[in-house]
């Protein structure tokens, strides 16, 4: 049977790329003559497409000149485990971490591939190998440094000292907020307390809080007013909580209130480490007409096991560093200002 040109014009760089890429793609290329068959139809019916296919394979084979761009193709699709030029496995998983520890944390998949400008399959892949290391945890739609995770909160004495420098410069900055005569609740937070002895040189304040801490440090002096939530106080950190607490705070209306967080993160803002306080913050929050967060940076891009509720309730952060895009986008979004400790102070 005789072809016109035309048709073997049209026909054959279609069946030519298809058969190429069978073969590279294949184990060494075995079973070439059956593809050869699969792509081009039976030989005795198609002689000339077969046999013109057969010699400029063998052109094609080796000069090469698709090689590349199938590689890539497949790359991108997860047919191979190919990396991006110059990256191995491990420098590539080095480069997540790095990501996710420049974006707070924790970030999303799809972030991750833009930054490195692969596909979201060949992140998960090396997200999964990390998490074999227990190096990162998976979460819904992004991930999370392992090292980020705490569900147990260390001692109060472990964190007062805990990056007590910049404690005390965010301390220092709500004071300079603080005016003699004002009203606020203070929580229970190592932050908070050491935020308590700046406010040790004001006058006539009026303090609600659960913390033993505060209590004892601005009671009796300066014409303070301390008043102290009801319930039994807790060993670890000399806290009340409970029923009796909550109710004891839904009785005031104050100016402040000056809550702290063990956690902050862009997926789920702030977060503890206890239910009791989340719900006695929420409370306080309610109570006070302008609502705080106390945090040093060390928070960002940590996790704990309850979220903060209301967080759009929050009218403003004081800390010590910008919050990295992503926390400060979270921020944005719910209208949260940040003050900065090392920043000019504006009375509120």
């Amino acid at each position: 049977m005789m072809f016109p040109l035309q048709t073997l014009l049209l026909q054959a760089p279609k069946e030519l790329i298809l058969l190429y890429t069978a073969f590279i793609t294949s184990r060494a290329g075995d079973g070439i003559l059956p593809a050869l068959r699969i792509t081009c139809g039976d030989s005795q019916t198609q002689p000339l497409i077969f046999a013109l296919s057969v010699g400029l394979f063998g052109f094609l084979l080796a000069f090469n000149p698709f090689k590349s761009s199938v590689q890539k193709i497949n790359s991108d699709s997860g047919i191979t485990k190919m990396n991006s030029p110059g990256l191995t496995t491990n420098q590539r998983e080095q480069e997540i971490l790095r990501e996710i520890r420049l974006a707070g944390g924790s970030c999303r998949i799809g972030f991750l591939a833009r930054r490195l400008g692969v596909s979201d399959e060949t992140v998960r892949r090396n997200i999964k190998s990390l998490q074999t290391k227990d190096q990162v945890r998976k979460v819904h739609g992004g991930v999370i440094l392992a090292e980020n995770i705490t569900l147990t909160e260390p001692p109060f004495q472990t964190r007062l000292d805990e990056n007590t420098a910049a404690k005390h410069r965010i301390g220092a900055k709500l004071a300079e907020l603080i005016s003699d005569g004002d009203s606020l609740f203070l929580d229970i937070g190592s932050t908070t307390a050491i935020a308590a002895n700046s406010l040790k040189n004001h006058r006539n304040l009026y303090i609600v809080t659960n913390s033993l801490h505060v209590a004892s440090t601005l009671a009796t002096r300066n014409n303070n007013r301390v008043f102290f939530a009801a319930g039994e106080l807790r060993t670890r950190d000399g806290g009340a909580f409970g029923a009796d607490a909550i109710a004891f705070i839904k009785r005031f209306t104050l100016q402040y209130a000056i809550l702290s967080t063990a956690a902050l993160s862009a997926d789920h803002g702030f977060m503890l480490h206890d239910i009791q306080e989340s719900d006695l913050s929420k409370e306080a929050a309610q109570s006070g007409q302008t609502r705080i967060v106390l945090a040093d940076s060390q928070k960002f891009g940590r996790r704990a096991p309850v979220i903060l509720s209301n967080q759009s309730a929050i009218d403003m952060l004081i800390t010590d560093k910008p919050p990295p895009s992503n926390i400060a986008e979270f921020l944005v979004q719910n209208k949260i200002s940040v003050t900065l400790s090392d920043s000019p102070a504006n009375r509120l």
